[in-house]
């Protein structure tokens, strides 16, 4: 691997590893969920928004779709980061890290419990046993 794609995944790492510490930081430090909350979401907008203008593209007209997007937002964004940020008043940084580790496979248990999934064949119940981060 060149030097120039170890920094990036290292980066990388940095970056996405270190959202749970920064929320207990932020936390210590007199913020409140809901102000993590917005905050994240602004951040995340910004950045989107210049990249998007960066490479030249428009933000959408249409009033269904922006109701799909706020509706996402809401439930693949803010929800959730609010719910972490409420998560660590009470655990600690790395526990909430590794409990969000957990949610493909809640997801995938979830899926196959409600019959929204495919069953649970042999190679697919190997891959959620052993890509468990929490082992006996």
């Amino acid at each position: 691997m060149s030097p120039t794609s170890t920094l990036r995944i290292a980066a990388l790492a940095l970056l996405w590893g270190s959202g749970f510490l920064w929320i207990k930081l932020a936390l210590d430090h007199g913020l409140s969920p809901a102000q993590i909350t917005i905050v994240r979401c602004a951040l995340g907008t910004v950045t989107l928004l210049v990249l998007a203008r960066s490479a030249g593209q428009r933000l959408p007209r249409s009033r269904a779709t922006w109701g799909h997007l706020v509706i996402a937002a809401l439930f693949c964004n803010a929800i959730p980061f609010a719910l972490f940020a409420v998560g660590e008043q009470h655990l600690d940084s790395g526990i909430a890290g590794v409990l969000n580790a957990t949610t493909p496979l809640w997801s995938l248990l979830i899926g196959v419990l409600l019959g929204t999934d495919r069953g649970l064949r042999p190679l697919r119940l190997t891959g959620l046993v052993v890509a468990s981060p929490v082992r006996c």
